[in-house]
C-alpha cells in the first residue's frame, strides 16, 4: 500500500471516530494526524519578530481556531522506558560539588522530584524510587497543558506547533477533550511520530490502540494523588497556574511528596520546583535556590536566551523578569502564609511599575 494509500485509510478511520465522538469531519483530519499547514510563512516571521511579545493564553483565549492547533500525535514515553528521562530528587546527592552550606539547606526536607513525561511503566518506577524516601501522600503534578495520556502503557500526546496546542483553553476545557479523547481511543489505529528532536509528517507511524487512559486514571490506579496545573511549554506560567499551585501548597499534607513533570522535564518542571524551593525556603537568597535547582539537573530559570532562538528570547527574558518578581512576592508573603494571591500581587505591582508580563 502506497503512501497515499495508507493515508486515505487512516482518515478514513478518523472521520468514523470523529463522527462517533460528535466532532466534525474536519476534526477527524487533526486526530488521524494528517499534514496541515499549522503557520503561514507570514505568521511565522510575524510571530518570530524579536520586537513581537505575545503571550499565546491572551491572544487565542475562546479563539475558535489558532495557529497551533495540535495536528499529530506524538509519542513522548515508549511502553518499555521503566524509568522517566531527566528524573531528579531533592534527596539526592549533588551532581556538582558546591561550597557553602546554604546549597544544602531545608533541600532534602523539601520532598519534591522532578522529570521528563513518564510511561505507564515509568510512573510505577519512579513511585518505587519515591517510596523509599517517604512514606507519605504522593502527588503527581502534572505540569501539562497539552492534551495527553496513555496508549498501550506509551506515553502520547496532541502536538501542536511549538507545543501550544491548548493555548486559550481553560483547565475544564482541556480536560474534557482528554477524557472524551482517550475515552474513545481503544480499537483506533492513529499515526504518531516517534520520539525525536522534531515532530515530522513523514514520520508518522501507525498505532493501533488496544487500552487507552488518562493521566488521571492512571495515577489513581497506581495509589497516588493527581493535580493538573496546565502551564504553556516554552512560557512563563499565567498567573492563575501559579495561583493554583500556590493554593495546592497551602493545602498540603505535611509529609507529602510532590513529583513535577512537563513533556522533557526541564523547562516547566524546574519553573515550578524552583518556586516550590522559594516558598518553602524563604530565608534562603533567590540565587542559591536557583543554582541549587539546576545543580540537581534542573535547567536555568533565569537564562536571558544566547540570540540562537530569534522566538524564544523575548520568553527567556521574560521568565528571567517573572522569577525575581515571584521571589519578591515570597518575600513579602511567607509570614502571612502565601494569603494573597500571586495574581492580586502581581497586578498591584505592575500597577505602580508597569507591566512585567508579555500581553
Amino acid at each position: 500500500m502506497n503512501r497515499a494509500a495508507k493515508r486515505l485509510l487512516y482518515l478514513g478511520a478518523a472521520v468514523s471516530l470523529c463522527l462517533s465522538m460528535g466532532w466534525g469531519a474536519a476534526d477527524a483530519a487533526d486526530l488521524a494526524g494528517a499534514p496541515h499547514e499549522v503557520v503561514t510563512a507570514e505568521q511565522e516571521m510575524v510571530l518570530a519578530a524579536p520586537q513581537v511579545i505575545l503571550n499565546p493564553n491572551i491572544r487565542y483565549a475562546n479563539a475558535a481556531r489558532t495557529p497551533y492547533e495540535a495536528k499529530v500525535w506524538r509519542l513522548d514515553a515508549p511502553v518499555g522506558e521503566k524509568f522517566p528521562v531527566n528524573f531528579r530528587s531533592t534527596s539526592d546527592p549533588f551532581v556538582k560539588k558546591h561550597a557553602g552550606e546554604k546549597m544544602y539547606q531545608g533541600l532534602e526536607a523539601l520532598h519534591i522530584s522532578g522529570s521528563a513525561q513518564p510511561s505507564a511503566d515509568g510512573f510505577r518506577g519512579l513511585i518505587k524510587e519515591i517510596r523509599k524516601h517517604t512514606n507519605g501522600p504522593i502527588y503527581d503534578i502534572d505540569l501539562k497543558q497539552e492534551t495527553h495520556g496513555f496508549a498501550n502503557g506509551e506515553a502520547v500526546s496532541r502536538y501542536g506547533k511549538r507545543n501550544w496546542g491548548n493555548v486559550g483553553k481553560s483547565l475544564d476545557q482541556i480536560l474534557a477533550e482528554e477524557n472524551r479523547t482517550f475515552a474513545f481511543l481503544p480499537g483506533k489505529t492513529i499515526l504518531i511520530s516517534p520520539p525525536g528532536a522534531r515532530v515530522r509528517e513523514d514520520r508518522l507511524q501507525p498505532l493501533t490502540v488496544s487500552e487507552a487512559s488518562t493521566e488521571k486514571e492512571l495515577t489513581r490506579e497506581l495509589g497516588i494523588r493527581y493535580v493538573r496545573i496546565p502551564a504553556t511549554d516554552h512560557i512563563w506560567p499565567d498567573p492563575d497556574t501559579i495561583d493554583q499551585m500556590i493554593a495546592l501548597y497551602r493545602r498540603l499534607p505535611k509529609d507529602s511528596w510532590l513529583h513535577f513533570h512537563c513533556e522533557a522535564g526541564k523547562g516547566r518542571t524546574t519553573a515550578f520546583m524552583a518556586m516550590y524551593d522559594m516558598m518553602r525556603n524563604p530565608q534562603l537568597p533567590m540565587e542559591t535556590i536557583l543554582e541549587r535547582q539546576h545543580a540537581i539537573g534542573g535547567n536555568i530559570v533565569n537564562y536571558e536566551g544566547n540570540g540562537t532562538n530569534q522566538w524564544k528570547n523575548p520568553y527567556y527574558k521574560e521568565k528571567a523578569r517573572m522569577i525575581k518578581a515571584f521571589y519578591e512576592y515570597v518575600q513579602q508573603n511567607h509570614k502571612t502564609g502565601y494569603r494573597m494571591k500571586w495574581s492580586e500581587w502581581l497586578s498591584k505591582r505592575e500597577a505602580k511599575t508597569g507591566p512585567q508580563r508579555l500581553k
